[in-house]
């Protein structure tokens, strides 16, 4: 056929599914074929074979659109895309049945019995690697393509099996390589014999959600237990494993327990922490390795802290103190690694920083973030290249001065985690400037932005399990969502290279063998990958939309427990007074907060939640009061003022009070009214990305006059490769042609009045580029600049001038952020009757409650006795809503309700 004839035909199939389809129901798949068309056709499917295990087997028809597990009748094994792997070309084989992806293949129908066969896992076609069939021609997967190499014929066969035929050459099939049956096995094309080792057996698989998720974090994690940990005979903890491997460990388990708030990883810490005592005793020194008492420290002190747990805290400051005694040099700059043994390296120091943060943070003694400090500043002039973020791993190994540049995962973690806490600790930016080379030397220099491919033996199975640990600190804490995608990447391809015992290799780009015994050191980096990457692509929570109260990023104490009867999700349960939960990344905008409200259950009232900014300590925004609602599983919503607070901010809820405090499912913020007057100045809108891949903040600016030199424009944004979009209103002050100036360092666009008269998207710096526009005085235009930064300084300033006005920047007097006031219509005030509203208890004294019969309310606002507005809850409701006013003073309120229907209603009420 032509390729003329072959598009009229698509053509003509395209029209003809969508009637049949529509008259007979048929459900149709996505073609993955370009002008390609699903024909649905429909062939029976038995699974004849006897020594196939068919338990999940299909009986109805080869359907276009569903999924299948294909398996070879001659060697019981199924088809599959060799180690997962993603890239064109990558061979296909056969491999033991793992329920990987990559072993699941779409159906999708061309036309009249030509069908493509899409990998879900890598979204590539299965593939000759040759343009002619013939014998012997290897099978690969390649992208989505026109041409027949793609294109598979579906023939049934006698014994209820099928031939996956070649379709340019229907004499050659799909056929397993020689009579090879072992993992990896090659698949190939083979002139047609209908012997079995050209027959598959189809079975119908459920789609599904890949990896990263709570689900396969939890599945990975059970299965390596019961491998492992539930294996233990004798005093070992984990078989054939040693003292800083099992440290390591414990800190995957407190990872499970900081994500999740499950209570059995708490349950599991503490068993391992008695064994730990029992085998290795309750102190530590006689290990001469310092680096291994600081990696039992850190599980130790980061399960104090985040369960509440002194005793941890204790045996960490003790053992963290004898150890820095010994090991630290005499000028006080860096620490022994092995004592007895001349030099240091990254991997002592590195954790002890980390490990001074936390003690810091356990104990509230600054002095060990001075330490950490020491540390770091002697790192940064002898193992950390702070121009490109690479970690060298050892100084003066041989007592000579020497260095060795080799870089691994976890010193590339330690001192990112050293570089994020520090910078949360001193705010200083030169800190999260080396946090964000790390973190890109990491991914981008070290793996090519591609999974995880080295670091295997004795020692380095678990290297990358703790760079995952410190890259989710990085995301969450910096606000760093461009580093989500390739630890997505990383866990997707993990995921699908697990064995049959979900278990996975440290060589996450490398299927597990089936006959290889891993060690549990090795298959722990994989858990440690599922449970530390994040599970969504963005890092910010929406303040005014409901947060799930089990989204925390950090937690102190609190648990979660099952769901709700109303709310199908958890809640936060087991709270006590001074645990507390962190959300990171809340967005209040540019209008900001005027109320927060709180789904809770509690056995009594007057306990309180506090609203604080960036730490349990932090500035106090605003306090909530529980309600008795008698019982834990009946939930009321508890509502309460908050000071106005804007932009992107770190909530933290501390709990206060006596006995269990409440339990928590949900929790949202009140966006205050937008205002009425004039707001000066521009949205400015950051990415990361020089051409606005991420957005990572959003904020009011009053100009466009910027000089960050080569730091940040906020603590958000990378001081590199970043860039910034500015929309709003400007309005002359005098008529006639403007001409605008723009300088920056690097590319820039100006429109004015939608018209683009600034184009100079180019990676140059410090040049002054500029455009003229005619304008009417006292009119407001819209206007958009458009800035991005690659590397070093970074600056951008936008000016004007006309015949009657001097050059001088865009003052922000003449910014907006909307045209000019327009009148809107008020809502009708209409009498009702006392009960169609009703507000209860009246006089109040802690909190009133507030019942619409029989309609909804929209709106519903506080107002003193001088006309100001002291609150206000834009939420819709037609249940009862509690409002906290225990912190009004004492006398007479209005409150007013708009309605669904457009009508106001007032009400008094005296405190």
């Amino acid at each position: 056929m032509k390729p003329q004839q072959l598009l009229f035909s698509i053509a003509i199939l395209f029209w003809l599914s969508i009637f049949s389809n529509e008259v007979k129901g048929i459900t149709t798949g996505t073609p993955s074929i370009t002008g390609a068309v699903d024909n649905t056709q429909n062939y029976p499917l038995q699974t004849a074979n006897p020594d196939i295990d068919s338990e999940n087997s299909s009986s109805s028809a080869i359907s276009s659109g569903s999924i299948y597990k294909i398996t070879s009748k001659a060697s019981g094994k199924v088809l599959d895309v060799l180690n997962s792997e993603l890239s064109d070309n990558a061979n296909v084989c056969i491999w033991t049945d793992t329920d990987s992806d990559a072993q699941r293949w779409r159906l999708t129908s061309v036309s009249d019995n030509q069908f493509t066969l899409t990998n879900v896992a890598s979204g590539k076609l299965l593939h000759i690697a040759g343009t002619t069939p013939a014998n012997q021609l290897n099978i690969d997967q390649y992208k989505n393509t026109n041409d027949a190499t793609v294109l598979w014929q579906i023939a049934e066969n006698t014994d209820g099996t099928f031939s996956i035929k070649c379709e340019s050459d229907s004499d050659f099939a799909l056929s397993v390589a020689g009579t090879e049956t072992i993992d990896g096995s090659n698949v190939e094309l083979s002139e047609s014999a209908g012997g079995d080792r050209e027959s598959w057996i189809f079975e119908e698989q459920d789609a599904r959600e890949a990896a990263p998720t709570p689900e396969i974090a939890d599945k990975i994690f059970a299965a390596w237990k019961e491998k492992y940990y539930d294996a233990r005979t004798g005093d070992e903890i984990i078989p054939d494993e040693g003292y800083w491997g099992v440290a390591e460990m414990m800190e995957i388990v407190i990872d499970a327990y900081e994500v999740t708030g499950n209570l059995k990883y708490a349950t599991m810490f503490s068993e391992m922490y008695n064994q730990v005592l029992t085998k290795y005793g309750h102190d530590w020194m006689w290990n001469d390795f310092n680096d291994d008492i600081t990696w039992m420290v850190l599980a130790c002190v980061r399960a104090g802290i985040i369960l509440n747990n002194q005793t941890y805290i204790n045996k960490a400051k003790d053992q963290f103190d004898k150890m820095y005694e010994r090991a630290i040099h005499a000028n006080g700059s860096w620490l022994t690694w092995k004592m007895g043994v001349p030099g240091t390296n990254s991997c002592i120091n590195g954790p002890s920083m980390v490990a001074c943060c936390y003690l810091a943070q356990a104990t509230n003694n600054n002095d060990y973030y001075t330490k950490a400090i020491k540390l770091y500043d002697w790192s940064k002039n002898n193992l950390l290249v702070t121009e490109t973020g690479e970690v060298y791993d050892s100084y003066n190994s041989n007592g000579d001065g020497a260095t060795n540049y080799w870089s691994s995962t976890y010193n590339q973690g330690t001192y990112l985690g050293a570089s994020v806490m520090l910078y949360n600790y001193t705010k200083d930016p030169t800190y999260l400037k080396i946090a964000d080379r790390i973190a890109r030397y990491t991914e981008e220099n070290m793996f090519r932005s591609s999974v995880m491919w080295y670091e295997e033996g004795p020692d380095l199975d678990g290297f990358k399990g703790i760079l995952m640990r410190y890259a989710r600190k990085y995301v969450v804490d910096c606000n760093r969502p461009n580093f989500i995608p390739w630890l997505q990447l990383n866990a997707k391809v993990a995921y699908n290279n697990r064995n049959s015992e979900n278990i996975i290799s440290t060589i996450w780009s490398k299927r597990a063998e089936e006959t290889v015994e891993y060690r549990g050191f090795n298959a722990s980096t994989a858990v440690s990958l599922m449970i530390n990457c994040p599970y969504k692509t963005t890092t910010v929570k929406d303040a005014y939309s409901k947060i799930e109260s089990e989204d925390f990023d950090y937690l102190k104490g609190v648990m979660v427990v099952q769901p709700t009867p109303d709310d199908e999700t958890s809640n936060l349960g087991g709270i006590q007074n001074e645990y507390h939960t962190a959300y990171y990344n809340v967005d209040f905008g540019t209008t900001g907060a005027v109320a927060a409200e709180f789904r809770i259950s509690s056995l009594v009232s007057g306990n309180h939640i506090e609203i604080r900014l960036g730490a349990p300590n932090g500035e106090l925004i605003g306090t909530a009061t529980t309600d008795n609602t008698g019982n834990w599983s009946t939930y009321t919503t508890i509502t309460c003022p908050v000071e106005n607070v804007k932009g992107l901010q770190n909530i933290y809820l501390v709990y206060k009070g006596t006995g269990y405090i409440c339990n928590i499912n949900n929790f949202k913020f009140i966006e205050a009214e937008s205002p009425t007057s004039d707001t000066n100045g521009l949205i400015g809108q950051y990415f990361d990305g020089m051409n606005f891949e991420t957005q990572l903040l959003e904020r009011i600016d009053p100009n466009v006059n910027f000089n960050w030199e080569e730091l940040y424009p906020a603590a958000e944004v990378p001081a590199d490769y970043f860039s910034v979009r500015w929309t709003g209103k400007i309005e002359p002050l005098y008529s006639g042609e403007y001409t605008f100036y723009i300088t920056s360092d690097n590319g820039r666009r100006v429109w004015i009045n939608n018209e683009l008269i600034i184009d100079k998207w180019l990676n140059d710096y410090d040049v002054t580029y500029s455009g003229k526009i005619t304008l009417n005085a006292g009119e407001r235009y819209d206007i958009k600049v458009e800035f991005f930064d690659d590397i070093g300084g970074a600056n951008v300033v936008l000016e004007w001038e006309s015949s009657q006005q001097q050059r001088e920047v865009v003052p922000s007097s003449q910014l907006f952020l909307h045209a000019k006031n327009t009148v809107t219509s008020i809502p009708e005030l209409i009498e009702q009757a006392e009960d169609d509203i009703l507000v209860f208890p009246n006089p109040a004294t802690s909190f009133i409650k507030i019942k619409p019969n029989n309609q909804q309310v929209i709106r519903t606002t506080i107002i003193d006795v001088k006309g100001q507005t002291i609150y206000s809850n834009n939420t819709k409701y037609d249940d009862q809503l509690t409002i906290d006013v225990a912190n009004l003073p004492n006398g007479l309120y209005l409150i007013s309700f708009v309605t669904k229907t457009n009508s106001r209603i007032v009400r008094k009420f005296i405190k």
